[in-house]
């Protein structure tokens, strides 16, 4: 089954401000969350019955039911809850994550079945139980501030340096994000020899209880972007690859519009979007230094409030990603210079009233809404 969600939230509309709330804490940690107001263009046009049913039986590793009185009266979360309530039956192990907000009593859902209760719990505790039951035991999203700012002077031997790569090589290939890392370093851990269990102790890695340190999962982040960072450029700086280089571009998470400007460049050989395949296929975006100044907020919507000052957002994203670099380009003089010094200039997206390459990265993602 694809999981590719961490936590799909059933509820009534009643209820939409306290889920909305529980969401949004958990987006911004970096979970994977299945809320219906953040998937409006993707519900659009489809048979929805079959969606959910779909996305709350194989989609999800967890869901979260929200407990109403007025939960127990919508058709649709009867159908999204028959749906999680079949996935629970066939794994025999927990999936089904009851929030009580009264004592109304659901159909299916036994009383002797664990819940937290939203009465007695704030969104914040509620947060990180959820955290803790996705595994992620640093309690949530760590910046994506790469290792040498975080520790300058740390050098690993020789041998543990060779003994990790392998390690992640085996393990950890396919993690893109920190929190995924921990998630599934946490499983596999017991394959570690205690021989460099003991080394990873001796140098700050893990605990003595054998848990990544946060500077052990920067290190180990780091090594796995560098893997899969050198995996992706060489798919893009190797011509005899590009129909895989195609095929993982179509299977992306992407919108239409940039999946189809991305395969274009790719079969024209055009350099100019070289750079945003290799930053979003990975969905590893520290190579802008800009993504580092304000992790609080979504670093895309700051661009677009910023470029909004002086362009038309939707005019923007209707050009070609060419088209969008030269328009900028012609009128850079135009965005208001507290702006441009403040912003654009100290964060590298312009240099010279040109923009940079990881700056076309930046604004090419934010204009096509590629949220990370």
């Amino acid at each position: 089954m694809n999981r590719d969600i961490d936590v799909a939230l059933s509820f009534a509309g009643e209820d939409r401000e306290i889920v909305e709330e529980l969401a949004a804490q958990l987006r911004s940690k970096k979970v994977r969350v299945f809320y219906d107001d953040y998937e409006k263009a993707d519900l659009w046009g489809k048979d929805l019955y079959q969606y959910l049913s779909e996305t709350y039986y194989s989609r999800a590793k967890f869901c979260l039911v929200f407990i109403s009185s007025h939960y127990v009266k919508k058709l649709w979360t009867q159908h999204e809850l028959k749906s999680a309530q079949a996935r629970e039956f066939s794994q025999n192990t927990e999936y089904i994550l009851p929030l009580r907000l009264d004592d109304t009593a659901v159909p299916g859902i036994l009383p002797t079945l664990g819940f937290v209760d939203l009465r007695t719990h704030s969104i914040e505790a509620v947060v990180n139980l959820i955290m803790h039951k996705l595994g992620y035991t640093n309690g949530g999203y760590l910046s994506f501030i790469p290792l040498i700012s975080n520790y300058p002077d740390t050098v690993l031997p020789t041998d543990l340096s060779s003994y990790l790569r392998s390690f992640i090589k085996e393990y950890l290939k396919n993690c893109s994000t920190q929190m995924e890392v921990d998630r599934v370093f946490n499983l596999v851990k017991g394959n570690i020899s205690n021989g460099f269990k003991e080394e990873m102790i001796e140098h700050e890695l893990l605990s003595n209880d054998n848990y990544l340190s946060e500077k052990g999962l920067n290190i180990l982040y780091r090594l796995v972007v560098e893997g899969s960072r050198d995996s992706v450029e060489s798919l893009v700086n190797d011509r005899s690859k590009y129909d895989k280089l195609a095929e993982t571009i179509i299977e992306s998470n992407l919108n239409i519009k940039v999946k189809n400007e991305l395969l274009e460049s790719v079969y024209r050989n055009d350099h100019l979007l070289f750079p945003v395949i290799i930053d979003v296929l990975y969905s590893e975006s520290s190579i802008n230094l800009a993504k580092r100044y304000k992790p609080e907020l979504s670093y895309e919507q700051d661009i677009r409030n910023k470029l909004s000052s002086t362009f038309d957002l939707e005019y923007l994203y209707n050009l070609k990603a060419r088209q969008l670099n030269e328009y900028i380009n012609s009128n850079i003089e135009k965005i208001p210079e507290s702006i441009l010094k403040n912003f654009f200039q100290e964060y590298y997206l312009v240099n010279d009233l040109r923009i940079t390459t990881s700056g076309f990265i930046s604004i090419y993602e934010a204009v096509n809404k590629m949220d990370f």
